[in-house]
Formats: C-alpha cells, sequence, structure tokens
C-alpha cells in the first residue's frame, strides 16, 4: 500500500524492514502494523495497535528528544492493600500469647507522610463457668505501641462481635510514628443475620475502646518492619476462644 496505507505483514529485522538486525518499522512507501502483547501476571490480555493508559494516577507524556513515550504512576495520596489474612485462626485453650496477625511490611513501603490502616474482624467465646478477660497487644517492630486488658466478660454459649481498627503515621520522619484506632466487643445477642446486636453502648455487657492512642515509638520504616496483633487468655480452656475471621493492611502514601 502508499504511504498511509497498511501493508502485507512481513518480517521486520531490516534498515529497510528486510531480514537483518535492525528493529526499525518504517519504511518511506508504507507502513506496518504493530500489535503490542499486553499480558496481566503472564495471561495475556489482548494484542492491539494502541496501548490506552486510564485513571488518575497515570501521567503519560511524549519525549520527542528521547524517541518515547514516558508512563508515570503518581504515588500521591494511594491506598494499597498490601496484605490480607482471609481465612480463621482459633486462638483457643492456651495461655499462651499468639499472634493472630503477623505481618513483615517491606522496606521503604512508608514514607515520611505516609500511614497504614489495620483492620481485624473477629469473634469471641467465653462459655467457662466465671467471666474471663484476655490482653490485646500491638506491636510495630518489635515494639509494644499498645496493649490493654479487657474487662471481665461474662460466660455465655454464644460467641461475641470483635472489630479492631489501628492506623499509625509516620511524623514526617521515617522514624518516628503515633496511631490510634478503637475496638469493640458486642453482646452475645444475635442480630437478624451475623454477630453483634445494636445496643446503646451504655448497657452492660458490650466491652471496648472508643478511642486509643499508642505510645510515639522510634521503628525505621526504612527498612522491614514487622506488624504482630497478638491475643494472651486468661485461662487455658477448650471453650474459651478468640477466631479472627480475616484481617487486612492497607497503606497510604501521601505526596
Amino acid at each position: 500500500g502508499g504511504v498511509g496505507a497498511f501493508g502485507s505483514p512481513v518480517t521486520v529485522r531490516g534498515a529497510d524492514n528486510l531480514e537483518g538486525t535492525s528493529t526499525d518499522l518504517i519504511r518511506a512507501d508504507h507502513r506496518h502494523r504493530l500489535e503490542v502483547e499486553v499480558a496481566d501476571d503472564g495471561a495475556l490480555s489482548g494484542a492491539r495497535p494502541e496501548i490506552n493508559f486510564t485513571g488518575s494516577g497515570v501521567v503519560v507524556t511524549d519525549d520527542d528528544p528521547n524517541d518515547r513515550v514516558n508512563v508515570a504512576v503518581s504515588t500521591s495520596a494511594l491506598v494499597d492493600q498490601i496484605n490480607i489474612q482471609p481465612t480463621d485462626l482459633d486462638v483457643v485453650n492456651t495461655i499462651v500469647e499468639t499472634d493472630v496477625y503477623n505481618f513483615t511490611i517491606p522496606a521503604g513501603t512508608l514514607g515520611a507522610t505516609s500511614s497504614a490502616r489495620f483492620r481485624m474482624v473477629a469473634d469471641y467465646l467465653n462459655n467457662t463457668l466465671l467471666p474471663r478477660f484476655f490482653t490485646f497487644t500491638v506491636r510495630l517492630g518489635g515494639t509494644i505501641v499498645y496493649e490493654d486488658t479487657t474487662p471481665l466478660i461474662p460466660r455465655d454459649p454464644r460467641r461475641r462481635a470483635f472489630g479492631f481498627q489501628y492506623v499509625f503515621c509516620n511524623r514526617d520522619v521515617t522514624n518516628a510514628q503515633i496511631g490510634g484506632g478503637n475496638y469493640f466487643i458486642s453482646t452475645f445477642i444475635p442480630p437478624a443475620t451475623g454477630l453483634g446486636e445494636m445496643v446503646d453502648l451504655a448497657a452492660t455487657q458490650t466491652f471496648g475502646a472508643p478511642a486509643i492512642v499508642s505510645i510515639v515509638s522510634a521503628i525505621d520504616m526504612t527498612v522491614a518492619q514487622t506488624i504482630r496483633v497478638s491475643i494472651t487468655h486468661n485461662l487455658a480452656d477448650p471453650t474459651l476462644s478468640f477466631r479472627r475471621r480475616c484481617a487486612w493492611l492497607d497503606v497510604s502514601r501521601a505526596a
């Protein structure tokens, strides 16, 4: 075909589109259609002559002096889920401190103005003869940043819902943090579906901390650091259980 038309498929290897070593696709008398294969984790998504970049975090610029197109993905205010542990983990019949979440944050993930948010969905059972308590501990890089012991929780054969969220941020440097959040343990009365009946929070047998604040820590986040959340029962009994259902960690990166 003429200029502007697609020619027949050829093997493009030479300076004039003849076999050789060049990767030049241009000839004065015609052009060829080039299809680019795009794969997602090794699985072919498509093969097209055009790739379209979308999203508010994507910036595409034409770099004519270097004969290329630059694609930049902005990390400003991006929120990434960097870990999820979606399976049950039951801490039962033990007084040994046991992690219900343990994840090592890769080195450099949190910049000087970044934050991380941990959330966990769980339930609790005390079907022993007496009210019981447990100790709840959060560690960052081996340092205990928050720890508390619950009030005595009455016995009941039904499980209670437990929810916890904890956010910590770097304080304009990568080696100083502060955090906070809240947690609640519901009554044993079930709602219409699931666990956790809506009640007046002043009612008895609903436990938690509407607001918690950690200590100020000095953890170097330029290297890999582990966040751990653990439970310690005050009695080893097969009917005393803290069961993690799902837990995950998000990271927010600000410019």
